[in-house]
């Protein structure tokens, strides 16, 4: 329940992701919802011979944001109230008219999830095309309006930050900064304890030392010279 959706890998992490020369697609063939699950993915992605390092550490403006909100076999006011709290907290205090995107399924369609659930994703897009998200997943009994409004917390306390990577970005980039030619350098408004934890595994593994600025669950980023590993099927 602490991982973001299958959706913030498409469209935050692969997005970020190619600025480094990697390429890769990703489609949801069927969701999968809490007890079951069954989700089913299709993924793609090509080989390159190295990655570029990144610069993540700027927040130029925001130049759009979208509420995309997903969910089955629930009623549709369910999805509309989830998009109706988020946008009108983003749109009271950072002054943005946010679009809402929907997908809504009734349960009955060839590819439909094995069990009712709903989730909301909060992407934000820079100026500098650097892409950041917050998302929050429904609970039974956990009224729509909450859902969206955790999401929409989230979301404002980063543009209020000025960081340009969530604290999942920040985690998942961690690997890959480490193997780019070059140094990467990477700013977030949460230092998580899965990031740090990741980073000392890392440097268990590779040659390479970070150099980490803010203290746990604060504001904070990191900076490492990577190794430059190359191959022919990286």
């Amino acid at each position: 329940p602490k991982a973001p959706p299958i959706d913030y890998v498409r469209e935050v992490l692969i997005k970020n992701l190619c600025k480094t020369g990697y390429f890769a697609s990703l489609k949801i063939e069927r969701r999968g919802f809490y007890p079951r699950g069954g989700g089913i993915v299709r993924f793609e992605s090509k080989p390159v011979k190295y990655l570029k390092p990144f610069d993540i550490t700027e927040f130029p403006g925001l130049k759009s944001v979208k509420v995309f909100v997903y969910s089955s076999k629930l009623p549709r006011h369910i999805a509309e109230r989830i998009a109706g709290s988020a946008s009108s907290q983003i749109r009271s205090r950072l002054g943005i008219e946010p679009v809402a995107e929907y997908e809504v399924m009734s349960g009955s369609e060839h590819n439909a999830p094995l069990d009712p659930g709903c989730g909301v994703l909060i992407i934000g897009t820079l100026e500098n095309d650097i892409v950041f998200a917050s998302s929050v997943l429904g609970e039974k009994g956990k009224p729509s309006e909450k859902v969206g409004g955790e999401a929409a917390s989230e979301f404002i306390r980063q543009v209020e930050h000025k960081a340009p990577a969530d604290k999942n970005l920040a985690d998942q980039l961690v690997v890959y900064s480490a193997l780019a030619d070059g140094v990467s350098a990477l700013r977030t408004h949460e230092i998580t304890l899965h990031t740090l934890t990741t980073i000392r595994l890392v440097e268990l593994f590779l040659p390479v030392k970070f150099e980490v600025q803010g203290d746990l669950g604060s504001p904070g980023g990191y900076r490492v010279k990577g190794v430059g590993f190359r191959g022919e099927s990286f």
